[in-house]
């Protein structure tokens, strides 16, 4: 909400982030919204997960964002595979193996949560580099399917198991 604002400050309100969710925070999100008039900033609520990927590929970038709290650096959160799958860029917050993937892959950023001007600055270089974040997309798909491909990860688990199995048979 403070990118939002910053956005709106610096006469960049017409980069909307938009936020999908009915989460527990979204009337605090919603309330500083109406109290700075930020009106750059659209709740969806609730989404299907089915819808998800209609909304991701609409989005020119996406963002994963978590409280700066050490144990939600070794989360794996479903927006960050989505957007994996879409291909879209990705925004990250957390100091974890997301920020890794997006730096070392070059297929995002990484942004200080006490940063928040970091946010702002980043959407306002990016709003006119669309050519240039669709241009990524073949290279997160091509990542996505390498790294994150659930049949290849089925299959890895399922050599797990039966290893797992095999020693304990002795």
């Amino acid at each position: 909400m403070e990118a939002a604002k910053g956005l709106k400050e610096k006469h960049a309100d017409h980069i909307k982030i938009i936020i999908g969710g009915d989460g527990k925070t979204k009337p605090l999100l919603e309330e500083y919204c109406a109290k700075h008039k930020l009106d750059n900033v659209i709740f969806l609520g609730y989404v299907p997960r089915e819808d998800v990927p209609y909304i991701t590929a609409a989005a020119n970038i996406t963002m994963t964002s978590f409280k700066p709290l050490p144990i939600l650096a070794t989360n794996s959160p479903n927006k960050f595979f989505d957007s994996l799958a879409a291909g879209k860029p990705i925004i990250v917050n957390s100091n974890g193996w997301t920020k890794d993937i997006v730096e070392d892959n070059e297929i995002g950023y990484y942004v200080d949560p006490l940063r928040p001007n970091e946010l702002t600055d980043v959407l306002i270089i990016l709003q006119n580099e669309t050519v240039f974040l669709t241009g990524l997309e073949e290279k997160i798909r091509g990542i996505a399917k390498d790294n994150y491909n659930a049949i290849d990860l089925a299959e890895k688990a399922t050599k797990i198991m039966e290893s797992v199995i095999n020693e304990r048979k002795y």
